[in-house]
């Protein structure tokens, strides 16, 4: 007699192979890392040295942005110095040339004074020593300063007076002007200047001319009480808005 065979599905196979298949998936991610950190320590690789130097790289990083700082400090240091530096110059410059200005000043007093003890001629008596002309502020004004010596051998005891009457000679408007010096003095001197002395007098003041008058030169005209009078001619001095050299 022949038996048929029966098949007989037992329902716990069936979760037995998705428990498997679960686990299996499950595993996959872990054994993977697994791989991956020893492919990583296989091939040198350590986390640790990695961050150490990271924290090295960070640490130089920082040094240099501090040295950096330092630098950029000293350079604005150096900048100020050499700005002081210029400044310091500039001031020393001009201190040498005051100085410079007031020894060619001294000097020509020193002149000024040798011609009168030591004169080049002995009968000369009363003379124009020196006659001088020198702008005054900005040249947008057209004021000017003037100096004037009169002066006398020492030999002659006698005591020098009369008046001065100076004149400013030039054009304006296209034709000649002579203008005195009252009109053109801010103080309104006199029209003549007085002068009383044995060896010497200065007289000095400023020069307040028109907008529209050029200047060409200057007429001392010196009238003593007892002897001749005379007249020099000093041409307007270059660099006080006129042409002509320096009075002397």
């Amino acid at each position: 007699m022949v038996k048929s065979g029966t098949l007989v599905v037992k329902p716990h196979s069936r979760r037995r192979r998705w428990l498997l298949l679960s686990l299996v998936l499950l595993g996959l991610p872990a054994l993977g890392g697994g791989l991956y950190y020893l492919g990583q320590q296989q091939a040198g690789y350590d986390r640790l040295e990695v961050a150490r130097e990271r924290e090295a790289l960070l640490s130089r990083i920082q040094a240099l942005e501090a040295e950096r700082d330092r630098l950029r400090d000293r350079i604005a240091l150096l900048e100020r110095s050499s700005q002081m530096d210029r400044e310091a110059y500039a001031k020393l410059d001009e201190s040498l040339k005051g100085l410079q200005d007031e020894i060619l000043e001294l000097r020509e007093e020193v002149a000024f004074y040798r011609g009168i003890v030591s004169p080049r001629q002995a009968s000369a008596g009363l003379r124009v020593e020196r006659f001088k002309v020198e702008p005054q502020g900005s040249g947008e004004v057209p004021l000017y300063h003037y100096k004037l010596v009169l002066t006398q051998v020492l030999k002659n005891d006698r005591i020098a007076r009369g008046v001065v009457r100076v004149q400013v000679e030039g054009v304006r408007r296209g034709r000649p002007e002579v203008l005195p010096l009252h009109r053109l003095t801010p103080a309104k001197d006199g029209e003549n200047l007085p002068f009383r002395f044995r060896y010497f007098q200065k007289f000095e003041g400023d020069l307040l001319l028109p907008e529209d008058f050029v200047p060409r030169s200057v007429t001392v005209e010196v009238r003593p009480r007892k002897g001749k009078r005379f007249k020099e001619s000093f041409p307007w001095p270059d660099g006080a808005g006129g042409s002509g050299g320096e009075s002397s």
